[in-house]
């Protein structure tokens, strides 16, 4: 499972890694195993969320919640400049956030494809099965979708989680 990370600089992978290691703490702290980082063009971490949805409100997704605080702090020139680094593909709510937000570059662990395949052996969870990838195919303005990477580490946190 998972693409080479051949084509990731290190600094890529390190915070592709510390999204990850957010999602698992997500899961210990009672939440839904998704984290998310992001990164400036100076690689200074602007901020690091995790998923905060069993709060009951469906739109507190880790990546919605990093847009929310970095857009307070940053303008759009800056905004271009920036990576969003994403334990799991994120899904279209928060792809369309991270689009309008003006991040530039998203890199993700886990494939929507695989987090589908997880969720769908439960009735009661929600997915939808459309990549991220594929909406910026759609999008007025150029947006780098990166992934998936290090999936088999990404798969982790997921694991049972969705039974």
């Amino acid at each position: 499972m998972g693409i080479s990370t051949n084509i990731l600089s290190e600094k890529d992978v390190k915070y592709l890694r510390q999204a990850i290691n957010v999602s698992g703490e997500a899961r210990k702290h009672g939440n839904h195993p998704f984290g998310c980082v992001i990164v400036d063009e100076h690689d200074k971490e602007v901020t690091i969320t995790e998923n905060r949805v069993p709060s009951a409100d469906a739109t507190q997704h880790a990546e919605l919640c990093a847009v929310s605080t970095i857009t307070k702090i940053r303008d759009a020139e800056s905004l271009l400049k920036c990576t969003l680094y994403s334990s799991t593909e994120p899904c279209a709510m928060c792809f369309g956030a991270i689009f309008w937000s003006g991040i530039g570059r998203i890199v993700f662990g886990f494939s929507n494809a695989n987090l589908v395949r997880l969720a769908q052996l439960n009735p009661k969870n929600f997915y939808l099965r459309v990549s991220s990838k594929e909406i910026a195919k759609s999008a007025s303005r150029p947006i780098e979708v990166l992934g998936p990477f290090l999936e088999d580490e990404a798969a982790i946190p997921h694991s049972h989680y969705w039974d």
